[in-house]
Protein backbone atom coordinates (compact mmCIF):
# COMPACT_ATOMS: atom_id res chain seq x y z
CA UNK A 1 0.00 0.00 0.00
CA UNK A 2 1.15 3.53 -0.79
CA UNK A 3 2.74 4.89 2.40
CA UNK A 4 0.80 8.11 1.95
CA UNK A 5 -2.56 6.36 1.78
CA UNK A 6 -4.51 6.63 5.01
CA UNK A 7 -5.95 3.39 6.26
CA UNK A 8 -9.61 3.91 7.14
CA UNK A 9 -10.93 3.33 10.64
CA UNK A 10 -13.33 0.77 9.18
CA UNK A 11 -10.44 -1.16 7.65
CA UNK A 12 -8.60 -1.13 10.97
CA UNK A 13 -11.67 -1.99 13.05
CA UNK A 14 -12.55 -4.90 10.78
CA UNK A 15 -9.02 -5.97 9.90
CA UNK A 16 -9.97 -9.65 10.24
CA UNK A 17 -12.58 -9.24 7.52
CA UNK A 18 -10.19 -7.20 5.36
CA UNK A 19 -7.49 -9.86 5.66
CA UNK A 20 -9.99 -12.61 4.84
CA UNK A 21 -11.23 -10.80 1.73
CA UNK A 22 -7.67 -10.04 0.63
CA UNK A 23 -6.78 -13.71 0.98
CA UNK A 24 -9.76 -14.84 -1.10
CA UNK A 25 -9.00 -12.26 -3.80
CA UNK A 26 -5.33 -13.32 -3.82
CA UNK A 27 -6.36 -16.95 -4.35
CA UNK A 28 -8.56 -16.05 -7.30
CA UNK A 29 -5.96 -13.74 -8.87
CA UNK A 30 -3.03 -16.15 -8.55
CA UNK A 31 -5.15 -19.00 -9.93
CA UNK A 32 -5.48 -17.04 -13.18
CA UNK A 33 -2.27 -14.98 -13.07
CA UNK A 34 0.42 -16.95 -11.19
CA UNK A 35 2.97 -14.17 -11.71
CA UNK A 36 0.76 -11.61 -9.96
CA UNK A 37 1.21 -12.87 -6.41
CA UNK A 38 0.80 -9.33 -5.08
CA UNK A 39 -1.48 -6.74 -6.65
CA UNK A 40 0.46 -4.50 -8.99
CA UNK A 41 1.05 -0.88 -7.90
CA UNK A 42 -1.27 1.66 -9.46
CA UNK A 43 0.83 3.40 -12.09
CA UNK A 44 -0.81 6.04 -14.27
CA UNK A 45 0.33 7.56 -17.54
CA UNK A 46 1.37 10.79 -15.84
CA UNK A 47 3.19 9.19 -12.93
CA UNK A 48 6.69 9.59 -14.37
CA UNK A 49 7.61 12.93 -12.79
CA UNK A 50 10.84 14.41 -11.43
CA UNK A 51 11.79 13.21 -7.97
CA UNK A 52 13.11 15.63 -5.37
CA UNK A 53 15.22 13.97 -2.68
CA UNK A 54 14.16 16.62 -0.21
CA UNK A 55 10.49 15.66 -0.46
CA UNK A 56 7.63 18.09 -0.92
CA UNK A 57 7.27 20.12 -4.09
CA UNK A 58 9.29 19.22 -7.15
CA UNK A 59 10.55 22.37 -8.86
CA UNK A 60 11.73 22.56 -12.46
CA UNK A 61 13.56 25.83 -13.12
CA UNK A 62 13.88 26.52 -16.85
CA UNK A 63 15.89 29.63 -17.60
CA UNK A 64 17.00 29.91 -21.21
CA UNK A 65 18.40 33.38 -20.89
CA UNK A 66 15.03 35.06 -20.89
CA UNK A 67 12.42 35.17 -18.15
CA UNK A 68 12.57 32.21 -15.79
CA UNK A 69 9.67 29.75 -15.92
CA UNK A 70 9.34 27.44 -12.95
CA UNK A 71 7.03 24.51 -12.29
CA UNK A 72 6.21 23.30 -8.78
CA UNK A 73 4.57 19.90 -8.35
CA UNK A 74 2.83 18.62 -5.24
CA UNK A 75 1.11 15.90 -7.23
CA UNK A 76 0.10 12.82 -5.23
CA UNK A 77 1.52 14.28 -2.04
CA UNK A 78 -1.33 13.03 0.17
CA UNK A 79 -2.42 16.59 0.92
CA UNK A 80 -5.67 17.51 2.62
CA UNK A 81 -4.64 21.11 3.25
CA UNK A 82 -2.51 23.50 1.23
CA UNK A 83 -0.29 26.39 2.24
CA UNK A 84 2.27 28.33 0.17
CA UNK A 85 4.76 27.50 2.93
CA UNK A 86 4.99 24.02 1.38
CA UNK A 87 6.89 25.69 -1.46
CA UNK A 88 9.27 27.79 0.67
CA UNK A 89 12.38 25.61 0.73
CA UNK A 90 12.10 25.09 -3.03
CA UNK A 91 12.40 28.78 -3.93
CA UNK A 92 15.30 28.99 -6.42
CA UNK A 93 18.16 31.28 -5.53
CA UNK A 94 20.76 32.83 -7.83
CA UNK A 95 24.19 34.04 -6.80
CA UNK A 96 23.78 37.36 -8.54
CA UNK A 97 20.39 38.30 -7.08
CA UNK A 98 18.35 37.92 -3.89
CA UNK A 99 15.33 35.61 -3.97
CA UNK A 100 12.29 37.24 -5.61
CA UNK A 101 9.46 38.46 -3.37
CA UNK A 102 6.61 36.10 -2.53
CA UNK A 103 6.60 33.23 -5.05
CA UNK A 104 6.79 35.32 -8.19
CA UNK A 105 9.15 32.81 -9.79
CA UNK A 106 6.36 30.20 -10.09
CA UNK A 107 4.54 30.03 -13.41
CA UNK A 108 3.06 26.52 -13.12
CA UNK A 109 1.63 24.79 -10.05
CA UNK A 110 0.39 21.19 -10.04
CA UNK A 111 -1.48 20.01 -6.93
CA UNK A 112 -3.42 17.23 -8.67
CA UNK A 113 -4.28 13.83 -7.18
CA UNK A 114 -4.70 14.95 -3.57
CA UNK A 115 -7.68 15.47 -1.24
CA UNK A 116 -7.78 19.27 -1.32
CA UNK A 117 -10.92 21.39 -1.04
CA UNK A 118 -9.32 24.86 -1.29
CA UNK A 119 -6.02 26.57 -2.11
CA UNK A 120 -5.55 29.48 0.31
CA UNK A 121 -2.74 31.89 -0.47
CA UNK A 122 -2.95 31.93 -4.26
CA UNK A 123 -2.54 35.71 -4.09
CA UNK A 124 1.14 35.07 -3.31
CA UNK A 125 1.59 33.50 -6.77
CA UNK A 126 1.08 36.58 -8.98
CA UNK A 127 2.81 35.19 -12.10
CA UNK A 128 1.08 31.82 -12.24
CA UNK A 129 0.23 30.89 -15.83
CA UNK A 130 -0.98 27.33 -15.36
CA UNK A 131 -2.75 25.71 -12.41
CA UNK A 132 -3.79 22.06 -12.13
CA UNK A 133 -6.15 21.03 -9.32
CA UNK A 134 -7.48 17.95 -11.10
CA UNK A 135 -8.58 14.86 -9.17
CA UNK A 136 -9.17 16.50 -5.79
CA UNK A 137 -12.25 17.16 -3.65
CA UNK A 138 -13.10 20.68 -4.81
CA UNK A 139 -16.82 21.47 -4.81
CA UNK A 140 -15.94 25.10 -5.61
CA UNK A 141 -12.97 26.68 -7.36
CA UNK A 142 -10.23 28.05 -5.05
CA UNK A 143 -11.46 31.14 -3.23
CA UNK A 144 -8.41 33.19 -4.30
CA UNK A 145 -8.54 32.26 -7.98
CA UNK A 146 -9.40 35.85 -8.96
CA UNK A 147 -5.91 36.97 -7.83
CA UNK A 148 -4.24 34.98 -10.62
CA UNK A 149 -4.35 37.83 -13.14
CA UNK A 150 -1.92 36.15 -15.58
CA UNK A 151 -3.50 32.68 -15.50
CA UNK A 152 -3.85 31.11 -18.95
CA UNK A 153 -4.87 27.51 -18.24
CA UNK A 154 -6.92 26.14 -15.31
CA UNK A 155 -7.33 22.35 -15.11
CA UNK A 156 -10.12 21.57 -12.63
CA UNK A 157 -11.10 18.21 -14.09
CA UNK A 158 -12.24 15.24 -11.99
CA UNK A 159 -13.61 17.16 -9.02
CA UNK A 160 -17.09 17.78 -7.61
CA UNK A 161 -17.86 21.11 -9.23
CA UNK A 162 -21.33 22.25 -10.27
CA UNK A 163 -22.40 24.54 -13.12
CA UNK A 164 -23.40 27.53 -10.99
CA UNK A 165 -22.06 30.88 -9.82
CA UNK A 166 -21.13 29.73 -6.32
CA UNK A 167 -19.18 26.64 -7.37
CA UNK A 168 -17.36 28.14 -10.37
CA UNK A 169 -16.91 31.67 -8.97
CA UNK A 170 -17.98 33.43 -12.16
CA UNK A 171 -17.23 36.87 -10.73
CA UNK A 172 -13.60 35.92 -10.15
CA UNK A 173 -13.15 34.21 -13.52
CA UNK A 174 -14.37 37.32 -15.34
CA UNK A 175 -11.38 39.23 -13.96
CA UNK A 176 -8.87 36.80 -15.48
CA UNK A 177 -8.37 38.54 -18.81
CA UNK A 178 -5.53 36.22 -19.89
CA UNK A 179 -7.52 33.03 -19.33
CA UNK A 180 -7.69 30.80 -22.41
CA UNK A 181 -8.71 27.32 -21.19
CA UNK A 182 -11.08 26.19 -18.41
CA UNK A 183 -11.04 22.39 -18.11
CA UNK A 184 -14.06 21.04 -16.19
CA UNK A 185 -14.04 17.58 -17.79
CA UNK A 186 -15.16 14.58 -15.74
CA UNK A 187 -17.01 16.64 -13.13
CA UNK A 188 -20.13 14.54 -12.70
CA UNK A 189 -22.51 17.48 -12.34
CA UNK A 190 -21.14 19.34 -15.38
CA UNK A 191 -22.10 16.96 -18.14
CA UNK A 192 -24.51 18.57 -20.60
CA UNK A 193 -24.13 21.01 -23.46
CA UNK A 194 -26.44 23.47 -21.69
CA UNK A 195 -24.12 23.35 -18.67
CA UNK A 196 -21.25 24.41 -20.91
CA UNK A 197 -23.40 27.17 -22.39
CA UNK A 198 -24.33 28.44 -18.92
CA UNK A 199 -20.66 28.57 -17.92
CA UNK A 200 -19.72 30.45 -21.08
CA UNK A 201 -22.47 32.97 -20.38
CA UNK A 202 -21.50 33.24 -16.72
CA UNK A 203 -17.88 34.21 -17.39
CA UNK A 204 -18.55 36.79 -20.12
CA UNK A 205 -16.80 38.90 -21.35
CA UNK A 206 -14.13 36.19 -21.04
CA UNK A 207 -13.95 33.99 -24.14
CA UNK A 208 -11.94 31.19 -22.52
CA UNK A 209 -12.43 27.73 -23.98
CA UNK A 210 -14.67 25.70 -21.66
CA UNK A 211 -13.98 21.96 -21.77
CA UNK A 212 -16.50 19.54 -20.27
CA UNK A 213 -17.41 15.87 -20.63
CA UNK A 214 -20.86 15.72 -22.20
CA UNK A 215 -22.86 12.51 -22.18
CA UNK A 216 -25.30 12.18 -25.07
CA UNK A 217 -27.77 9.29 -25.18
CA UNK A 218 -27.50 7.45 -28.50
CA UNK A 219 -29.78 4.44 -28.33
CA UNK A 220 -32.96 2.94 -26.92
CA UNK A 221 -32.46 1.39 -23.48
CA UNK A 222 -32.27 -2.37 -23.34
CA UNK A 223 -35.03 -3.94 -21.26
CA UNK A 224 -32.91 -6.28 -19.20
CA UNK A 225 -35.92 -7.98 -17.60
CA UNK A 226 -37.38 -9.23 -20.88
CA UNK A 227 -36.15 -11.31 -23.78
CA UNK A 228 -35.58 -8.20 -25.88
CA UNK A 229 -32.14 -8.00 -27.44
CA UNK A 230 -32.15 -4.23 -27.92
CA UNK A 231 -29.34 -2.31 -26.26
CA UNK A 232 -28.44 1.11 -25.00
CA UNK A 233 -25.38 3.29 -24.82
CA UNK A 234 -24.09 6.75 -24.16
CA UNK A 235 -21.21 8.54 -25.81
CA UNK A 236 -18.84 10.75 -23.89
CA UNK A 237 -16.92 13.54 -25.57
CA UNK A 238 -14.79 16.35 -24.25
CA UNK A 239 -16.40 19.35 -25.89
CA UNK A 240 -15.17 22.89 -26.32
CA UNK A 241 -17.03 26.12 -27.11
CA UNK A 242 -16.23 25.49 -30.73
CA UNK A 243 -18.79 22.68 -30.61
CA UNK A 244 -16.80 19.51 -31.31
CA UNK A 245 -19.45 17.19 -29.89
CA UNK A 246 -19.71 13.48 -30.58
CA UNK A 247 -22.33 12.79 -33.23
CA UNK A 248 -25.31 10.59 -32.49
CA UNK A 249 -25.07 7.23 -34.23
CA UNK A 250 -27.10 4.06 -34.49
CA UNK A 251 -25.29 0.88 -33.51
CA UNK A 252 -26.00 -2.82 -33.15
CA UNK A 253 -24.91 -5.22 -30.45
CA UNK A 254 -21.58 -6.35 -31.87
CA UNK A 255 -18.11 -6.15 -30.44
CA UNK A 256 -17.21 -3.32 -32.83
CA UNK A 257 -20.31 -1.31 -32.01
CA UNK A 258 -19.96 -1.68 -28.27
CA UNK A 259 -16.45 -0.26 -28.49
CA UNK A 260 -18.26 3.05 -28.99
CA UNK A 261 -20.37 2.64 -25.86
CA UNK A 262 -19.45 4.60 -22.77
CA UNK A 263 -22.37 3.41 -20.64
CA UNK A 264 -25.01 0.76 -21.24
CA UNK A 265 -28.41 1.69 -19.85
CA UNK A 266 -29.61 5.10 -18.74
CA UNK A 267 -29.77 4.10 -15.06
CA UNK A 268 -29.40 1.21 -12.64
CA UNK A 269 -33.13 0.50 -12.96
CA UNK A 270 -32.79 -0.89 -16.49
CA UNK A 271 -29.59 -2.90 -16.07
CA UNK A 272 -29.73 -6.67 -15.69
CA UNK A 273 -27.96 -7.46 -12.38
CA UNK A 274 -26.80 -10.84 -13.68
CA UNK A 275 -24.59 -9.24 -16.32
CA UNK A 276 -20.99 -8.54 -15.39
CA UNK A 277 -21.04 -5.19 -17.18
CA UNK A 278 -24.07 -4.09 -15.15
CA UNK A 279 -22.18 -4.93 -11.97
CA UNK A 280 -19.14 -2.93 -13.11
CA UNK A 281 -21.03 0.04 -14.58
CA UNK A 282 -21.39 1.98 -11.28
CA UNK A 283 -17.61 2.37 -11.03
CA UNK A 284 -15.95 5.48 -12.38
CA UNK A 285 -13.65 5.16 -15.38
CA UNK A 286 -10.73 5.94 -13.09
CA UNK A 287 -11.48 2.89 -10.93
CA UNK A 288 -11.92 0.63 -13.96
CA UNK A 289 -8.68 1.89 -15.48
CA UNK A 290 -6.88 1.28 -12.19
CA UNK A 291 -8.34 -2.23 -11.95
CA UNK A 292 -6.79 -3.21 -15.27
CA UNK A 293 -3.39 -2.21 -13.90
CA UNK A 294 -3.53 -3.43 -10.30
CA UNK A 295 -5.69 -6.55 -10.61
CA UNK A 296 -4.92 -7.73 -14.13
CA UNK A 297 -1.32 -6.53 -14.50
CA UNK A 298 -1.83 -4.41 -17.61
CA UNK A 299 0.13 -1.32 -18.51
CA UNK A 300 -1.53 2.05 -17.77
CA UNK A 301 -3.56 3.75 -20.49
CA UNK A 302 -3.76 7.40 -21.42
CA UNK A 303 -7.26 8.86 -20.80
CA UNK A 304 -6.69 11.24 -23.70
CA UNK A 305 -6.57 8.32 -26.14
CA UNK A 306 -8.25 5.37 -24.39
CA UNK A 307 -11.82 6.17 -23.38
CA UNK A 308 -14.21 4.46 -20.97
CA UNK A 309 -15.66 2.19 -23.64
CA UNK A 310 -12.23 0.82 -24.51
CA UNK A 311 -11.32 0.34 -20.86
CA UNK A 312 -14.60 -1.47 -20.15
CA UNK A 313 -14.27 -3.72 -23.19
CA UNK A 314 -10.72 -4.67 -22.24
CA UNK A 315 -11.83 -5.40 -18.69
CA UNK A 316 -14.71 -7.58 -19.89
CA UNK A 317 -12.24 -9.47 -22.10
CA UNK A 318 -9.96 -10.13 -19.13
CA UNK A 319 -12.83 -11.43 -17.00
CA UNK A 320 -13.94 -13.69 -19.85
CA UNK A 321 -10.39 -15.00 -20.29
CA UNK A 322 -10.32 -15.99 -16.61
CA UNK A 323 -13.69 -17.75 -16.80
CA UNK A 324 -15.36 -15.15 -14.59
CA UNK A 325 -18.16 -14.50 -17.07
CA UNK A 326 -20.09 -16.62 -19.58
CA UNK A 327 -22.92 -16.48 -22.12
CA UNK A 328 -26.18 -18.14 -21.16
CA UNK A 329 -28.22 -20.19 -23.62
CA UNK A 330 -30.45 -17.27 -24.60
CA UNK A 331 -27.52 -15.05 -25.56
CA UNK A 332 -25.76 -17.89 -27.36
CA UNK A 333 -28.80 -18.59 -29.49
CA UNK A 334 -29.33 -14.94 -30.43
CA UNK A 335 -25.77 -14.21 -31.43
CA UNK A 336 -24.96 -12.56 -28.12
CA UNK A 337 -21.67 -14.45 -27.95
CA UNK A 338 -20.20 -11.61 -30.05
CA UNK A 339 -20.97 -9.07 -27.36
CA UNK A 340 -19.09 -9.11 -24.06
CA UNK A 341 -21.77 -6.79 -22.64
CA UNK A 342 -24.19 -9.74 -22.63
CA UNK A 343 -21.90 -11.95 -20.52
CA UNK A 344 -23.24 -13.13 -17.16
CA UNK A 345 -20.97 -12.60 -14.15
CA UNK A 346 -19.38 -15.67 -12.58
CA UNK A 347 -17.17 -14.23 -9.86
CA UNK A 348 -16.54 -16.04 -6.59
CA UNK A 349 -19.51 -15.73 -4.23
CA UNK A 350 -19.36 -15.52 -0.44
CA UNK A 351 -22.70 -16.25 1.26
CA UNK A 352 -23.44 -14.52 4.54
CA UNK A 353 -26.46 -14.23 6.83
CA UNK A 354 -27.50 -10.99 8.45
CA UNK A 355 -28.36 -10.62 12.14
CA UNK A 356 -31.80 -12.14 12.93
CA UNK A 357 -34.57 -9.82 14.12
CA UNK A 358 -37.09 -10.91 16.77
CA UNK A 359 -40.08 -12.76 15.30
CA UNK A 360 -42.62 -10.67 17.22
CA UNK A 361 -41.08 -7.43 16.00
CA UNK A 362 -40.89 -8.76 12.43
CA UNK A 363 -44.63 -9.52 12.50
CA UNK A 364 -45.39 -5.98 13.68
CA UNK A 365 -43.22 -4.42 10.99
CA UNK A 366 -44.66 -6.60 8.23
CA UNK A 367 -48.22 -5.79 9.31
CA UNK A 368 -47.41 -2.08 9.20
CA UNK A 369 -45.78 -2.42 5.77
CA UNK A 370 -48.82 -4.21 4.36
CA UNK A 371 -51.06 -1.42 5.65
CA UNK A 372 -48.69 1.12 4.09
CA UNK A 373 -48.80 -0.63 0.71
CA UNK A 374 -51.25 1.08 -1.61
CA UNK A 375 -51.92 3.96 0.79
CA UNK A 376 -51.12 6.94 -1.44
CA UNK A 377 -51.50 9.37 1.45
CA UNK A 378 -48.69 7.60 3.32
CA UNK A 379 -46.45 7.30 0.25
CA UNK A 380 -47.21 3.62 -0.28
CA UNK A 381 -48.94 3.92 -3.62
CA UNK A 382 -47.43 2.50 -6.79
CA UNK A 383 -46.44 4.39 -9.92
CA UNK A 384 -45.84 7.93 -8.69
CA UNK A 385 -44.61 6.81 -5.27
CA UNK A 386 -41.01 6.34 -6.35
CA UNK A 387 -38.73 8.89 -4.76
CA UNK A 388 -35.71 7.29 -6.41
CA UNK A 389 -36.62 6.56 -10.04
CA UNK A 390 -33.06 5.53 -10.95
CA UNK A 391 -33.60 2.16 -9.22
CA UNK A 392 -36.18 -0.51 -10.03
CA UNK A 393 -38.95 -0.72 -7.44
CA UNK A 394 -42.74 -0.71 -7.35
CA UNK A 395 -42.59 1.80 -4.51
CA UNK A 396 -39.68 3.68 -2.92
CA UNK A 397 -40.22 6.08 -0.01
CA UNK A 398 -37.65 7.88 2.15
CA UNK A 399 -38.31 8.81 5.78
CA UNK A 400 -35.89 11.34 7.25
CA UNK A 401 -35.02 11.86 10.89
CA UNK A 402 -34.60 15.60 10.25
CA UNK A 403 -37.83 15.89 8.29
CA UNK A 404 -38.56 19.39 9.60
CA UNK A 405 -35.75 21.79 8.75
CA UNK A 406 -36.03 25.54 8.41
CA UNK A 407 -34.91 27.23 5.21
CA UNK A 408 -31.98 28.73 7.05
CA UNK A 409 -30.62 25.26 7.77
CA UNK A 410 -31.61 25.42 11.44
CA UNK A 411 -32.16 22.37 13.63
CA UNK A 412 -35.11 20.03 13.35
CA UNK A 413 -38.21 21.01 15.29
CA UNK A 414 -41.56 19.45 16.14
CA UNK A 415 -43.67 22.36 14.91
CA UNK A 416 -43.37 23.81 11.43
CA UNK A 417 -42.50 27.49 11.41
CA UNK A 418 -43.57 29.93 8.72
CA UNK A 419 -40.04 29.81 7.31
CA UNK A 420 -40.17 26.07 6.66
CA UNK A 421 -39.94 25.14 2.99
CA UNK A 422 -42.62 23.26 1.11
CA UNK A 423 -40.22 20.33 0.88
CA UNK A 424 -39.85 20.30 4.67
CA UNK A 425 -43.62 20.40 5.04
CA UNK A 426 -44.04 17.45 2.70
CA UNK A 427 -41.43 15.50 4.63
CA UNK A 428 -43.16 16.31 7.91
CA UNK A 429 -46.54 15.23 6.54
CA UNK A 430 -45.05 11.98 5.28
CA UNK A 431 -43.42 11.29 8.64
CA UNK A 432 -46.65 12.09 10.48
CA UNK A 433 -48.39 9.39 8.45
CA UNK A 434 -45.64 6.84 9.11
CA UNK A 435 -44.63 7.47 12.72
CA UNK A 436 -45.39 3.90 13.78
CA UNK A 437 -43.49 2.43 10.83
CA UNK A 438 -40.50 4.65 11.64
CA UNK A 439 -40.61 3.68 15.33
CA UNK A 440 -40.79 -0.05 14.57
CA UNK A 441 -38.01 0.16 12.00
CA UNK A 442 -35.72 2.02 14.40
CA UNK A 443 -36.51 -0.44 17.19
CA UNK A 444 -35.23 -3.32 15.04
CA UNK A 445 -32.03 -1.41 14.26
CA UNK A 446 -31.55 -0.32 17.87
CA UNK A 447 -31.71 -3.91 19.10
CA UNK A 448 -28.94 -4.87 16.65
CA UNK A 449 -26.71 -1.78 16.55
CA UNK A 450 -27.73 0.93 19.04
CA UNK A 451 -24.80 3.15 18.07
CA UNK A 452 -25.73 3.28 14.39
CA UNK A 453 -29.38 3.80 15.34
CA UNK A 454 -28.40 7.18 16.83
CA UNK A 455 -26.69 8.17 13.55
CA UNK A 456 -29.25 6.83 11.08
CA UNK A 457 -30.52 9.88 9.20
CA UNK A 458 -32.81 8.18 6.67
CA UNK A 459 -34.76 4.97 6.17
CA UNK A 460 -35.75 3.94 2.66
CA UNK A 461 -38.97 1.90 2.60
CA UNK A 462 -39.35 -0.14 -0.57
CA UNK A 463 -41.69 -2.61 -2.20
CA UNK A 464 -40.56 -4.81 -5.06
CA UNK A 465 -36.98 -3.52 -5.20
CA UNK A 466 -35.18 -5.56 -7.86
CA UNK A 467 -31.69 -5.66 -9.38
CA UNK A 468 -30.41 -2.09 -9.84
CA UNK A 469 -26.60 -2.32 -9.46
CA UNK A 470 -25.54 1.07 -8.09
CA UNK A 471 -23.31 2.95 -5.66
CA UNK A 472 -24.67 5.21 -2.89
CA UNK A 473 -22.33 8.16 -3.29
CA UNK A 474 -23.96 10.31 -0.61
CA UNK A 475 -23.58 7.81 2.24
CA UNK A 476 -21.23 8.77 5.07
CA UNK A 477 -20.77 5.17 6.22
CA UNK A 478 -22.03 1.60 5.64
CA UNK A 479 -25.77 0.88 5.75
CA UNK A 480 -28.11 -1.83 7.07
CA UNK A 481 -30.77 -3.62 5.06
CA UNK A 482 -33.76 -5.66 6.28
CA UNK A 483 -36.08 -7.54 3.89
CA UNK A 484 -39.53 -8.90 4.74
CA UNK A 485 -42.33 -10.67 2.89
CA UNK A 486 -43.32 -14.05 1.49
CA UNK A 487 -40.49 -14.33 -1.06
CA UNK A 488 -38.40 -17.50 -0.89
CA UNK A 489 -35.54 -17.63 1.58
CA UNK A 490 -32.17 -17.42 -0.16
CA UNK A 491 -33.55 -15.22 -2.95
CA UNK A 492 -33.85 -11.44 -3.07
CA UNK A 493 -30.54 -11.14 -1.24
CA UNK A 494 -28.28 -8.11 -1.03
CA UNK A 495 -25.20 -8.59 -3.25
CA UNK A 496 -22.12 -6.36 -3.02
CA UNK A 497 -18.75 -6.33 -4.76
CA UNK A 498 -15.93 -7.06 -2.28
CA UNK A 499 -13.03 -6.95 -4.76
CA UNK A 500 -12.28 -7.45 -8.43
CA UNK A 501 -13.05 -11.17 -8.39
CA UNK A 502 -15.22 -11.60 -5.29
CA UNK A 503 -18.80 -10.65 -4.43
CA UNK A 504 -20.77 -11.29 -1.25
CA UNK A 505 -24.44 -12.28 -1.16
CA UNK A 506 -26.01 -11.29 2.15
CA UNK A 507 -29.29 -12.93 3.18
CA UNK A 508 -31.40 -10.13 4.66
CA UNK A 509 -34.77 -11.95 4.76
CA UNK A 510 -35.94 -11.26 8.32
CA UNK A 511 -32.35 -10.28 9.09
CA UNK A 512 -30.37 -7.05 9.30
CA UNK A 513 -27.39 -7.19 6.96
CA UNK A 514 -24.64 -4.57 6.99
CA UNK A 515 -22.75 -3.68 3.81
CA UNK A 516 -20.94 -0.63 2.50
CA UNK A 517 -23.09 0.86 -0.23
CA UNK A 518 -20.16 2.85 -1.58
CA UNK A 519 -19.27 -0.34 -3.46
CA UNK A 520 -21.51 -1.62 -6.30
CA UNK A 521 -24.47 -3.49 -4.82
CA UNK A 522 -27.81 -4.85 -6.02
CA UNK A 523 -30.68 -7.20 -5.13
CA UNK A 524 -30.44 -10.75 -6.47
CA UNK A 525 -33.30 -12.32 -8.39
CA UNK A 526 -36.50 -13.53 -6.74
CA UNK A 527 -39.99 -14.47 -7.93
CA UNK A 528 -41.58 -11.22 -9.12
CA UNK A 529 -44.99 -12.58 -8.14
CA UNK A 530 -43.94 -12.77 -4.51
CA UNK A 531 -43.98 -10.02 -1.92
CA UNK A 532 -40.70 -8.36 -0.90
CA UNK A 533 -40.43 -5.27 1.28
CA UNK A 534 -37.18 -3.77 2.46
CA UNK A 535 -36.00 -1.22 4.99
CA UNK A 536 -32.66 0.41 4.20
CA UNK A 537 -31.04 2.34 7.05
CA UNK A 538 -28.34 4.82 6.08
CA UNK A 539 -26.50 7.91 7.25
CA UNK A 540 -25.69 10.96 5.14
CA UNK A 541 -25.19 13.50 7.92
CA UNK A 542 -22.35 12.22 10.11
CA UNK A 543 -18.62 12.69 9.59
CA UNK A 544 -17.51 10.79 6.50
CA UNK A 545 -15.88 7.40 7.17
CA UNK A 546 -13.51 6.25 4.45
CA UNK A 547 -14.70 2.90 3.05
CA UNK A 548 -13.11 -0.22 4.46
CA UNK A 549 -14.40 -3.71 3.66
CA UNK A 550 -17.65 -4.11 1.74
CA UNK A 551 -18.98 -6.57 4.35
CA UNK A 552 -18.45 -6.86 8.09
CA UNK A 553 -18.48 -10.56 8.89
CA UNK A 554 -16.97 -13.60 7.23
CA UNK A 555 -18.85 -16.73 6.12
Amino acid sequence: MDSRRRKSSLAMGYHVVVEYLDRIEDEERVRALPHLVVRAPNVEIGDVVPVDDRGGAVVDDDNDGGAATTTASLRKAGLREFSPSLLLHHQPSHADAPPPPLFSYLTTLDVSNNELRDLPGLSSLPNLLRLSIQRNWFDALPSDVDHLSKLIHLDASRNFLRPNRESLRYDGLRRLTCLRVLDFSYNGKIRRADHRDAIRAGILPSTAEVVITAWEETMTTRDCYSSSSSSSSADAAAVSPRGEEGSTTTTTTTTTATAMMMYVGTSAAVRDPRLLRSQLEPWSTFVLRRRLVTDFGEIPTDPAHVDRASVMNRLLDRYMDEGLSYFDDEDEGSGGRCDRNAAVGKRRILRIDGEPVRDELLREILTELREWRGDVGRGGGSGGSRERPSVRAECYMILRADCVVADDGGPACDVLSSSSSRRARRRKKKMDGNQRLWALALRALRETDPDFATRCSEVAVTLGFAGSPHIDKQNSSPFYGLALGDFDDGTGCLAVECSARVIAVVNTRNKLGRVDGRYPHWVTNYDAGQERYSLIYYDTMSTFESPGPAIFRVP
